[in-house]
């Protein structure tokens, strides 16, 4: 053998090492995504559509869009999937189009009117009166109905309610389970006070009628006291700013209250931005309890940061056990093939989505049924490092056994070359 051959296999060895020595996820590409996890489709033997449920943690470091996500095989090839539901951009409107059909006083002491919702036959779930009475405390049920002849119970005995002197504290919404119908027939009962005078109404949509919510976890839950205030500011960080939020929902041990709520958010804590309120409290009346301490968030809400903050005027500052935050649960669909490894890529801000094919079939999907993927552990790349020292510790092995094979290829090529005559 030469000693340009032995050379070669030399080079060859060398080379064969370094390649081998390259963490797995070269493969994968898109190696400008500071952030992946391998998915598990389960069961390996047969394909079909998965459902993969992304995570605070993706949907926090993703772009506020979620462009920014790739599904792709071993061999870098993408994997066209399915977000849903859609991300909403920006807030959107929570009010329904209706009005007052009719409007009318029984004999039972109770005022009764019809609201026509119109043709479309958007999902609703609550009711807003509005009346300018300022002291009053009714309960009110409301029925559902498509023609206005046959009407199905929604909701029973549920209290609305004004304080005197105090205009702000004031419950005037009636909720229900999210439905369709066209019309719907709300009835107050007055006993013997004066019939309330209602000037107008508002439906409200069900925002999130067929998307399941899911509990988001709060890094950080802190209770301030501002007693010279009167106020109770309770400051909660999610951890990340981009992860959709559908409502929270306060735990308090008081056993009866009423307070009034302003919600602010905020990106940076610094400047904060009021976007939301209500009035929670909790009551009894002729036995039946009636509370409110959940508060439902504009669509399309994604604040890092929220501040509850809440006004107790003269009364005791509630015993506020703790805070959970929901929101709409995000998930990616695809088609799995038996046996096939995939990766999820993301967090590559101003990048355009993807589009494929598969998109168009949107509707066809449920958020539900669909066997389940699972999302391994996400890692990070380290792009201040190159790509051999960012992989130094699996390069280490492989580097001192090419050292070794390097030598002793090296002193055999000598003893050969001092054999060969002259």
């Amino acid at each position: 053998m030469s000693f340009i051959s032995k050379r070669h296999i030399i080079i060859v060895a060398i080379v064969g090492f370094l390649l081998a020595a390259l963490p797995a996820e070269a493969s994968y590409g898109h190696k400008d995504w500071s952030r992946y996890a391998d998915v598990d489709a389960g069961n390996k033997s047969t394909g079909g559509f998965r459902r993969l449920i992304l995570s605070p943690p993706v949907l926090g470091r993703s772009a506020p869009d979620l462009s920014d996500l790739r599904l792709v095989t071993r061999f870098g090839h993408e994997v066209p999937y399915i977000l849903l539901p859609s991300r909403p951009n920006g807030v959107h409107p929570a009010i329904l189009t209706a009005r007052v059909t009719s409007i009318s006083s029984h004999p039972e002491n109770n005022t009764v009117f019809t609201v026509d919702t119109g043709r479309d036959k958007h999902s609703h779930g609550s009711i807003t009166l509005n009346t300018g009475i300022t002291s009053f405390f009714r309960p009110a049920t409301v029925e559902g109905s498509d023609d206005a002849l046959t009407w199905k119970l929604l909701k029973k005995n549920s209290f609305i309610f004004s304080l005197p002197e105090k205009r702000e504290l004031a419950w005037k919404t009636v909720e229900y389970p999210p439905s369709n119908c066209r019309y719907l027939r709300i009835s107050i009962a007055n006993g013997q006070d004066k019939p309330l005078g209602i000037d107008g109404i508002t439906v409200n949509k069900a925002l999130y009628l067929d998307t399941p919510l899911s509990g988001i976890p709060i890094k950080h839950f802190k209770i301030v006291e501002v007693p010279e205030d009167h106020l109770t500011k309770v400051k909660l960080d999610l951890g990340y700013s981009h992860i959709p939020l559908a409502g929270l929902s306060m735990h308090i041990t008081d056993p009866s209250f009423i307070r009034e709520v302003m919600v602010l958010g905020s990106q940076d804590t610094k400047r904060w931005r009021r976007f939301s309120g209500a009035v929670i409290f909790r009551s009894s009346l002729s036995g039946i309890i009636q509370q409110k301490t959940r508060l439902q968030l504009p669509a399309g809400t994604t604040y890092r940061y929220l501040m509850l903050v809440i006004r107790n005027d003269k009364e005791k500052p509630l015993h506020i056990k703790r805070v959970t935050a929901y929101g709409p649960q995000v998930s990616l669909v695809f088609r799995a093939d038996a046996g096939r490894q995939y990766r999820l890529f993301f967090g590559k801000q101003d990048t355009k989505a993807p589009v494929y094919d598969i998109q168009h079939l949107q509707a066809c999907f449920p958020n539900t049924g669909l066997p389940a993927a699972c999302l391994g552990q996400i890692k990070t790349r380290d792009f201040a490092a190159s790509p051999l020292r960012g992989s130094k510790k699996n390069l280490l092995p492989a580097t001192i056994s090419m050292l070794v094979i390097f030598v002793l290829l090296l002193f055999r090529l000598r003893r050969s070359t001092k054999r060969q005559p002259k």
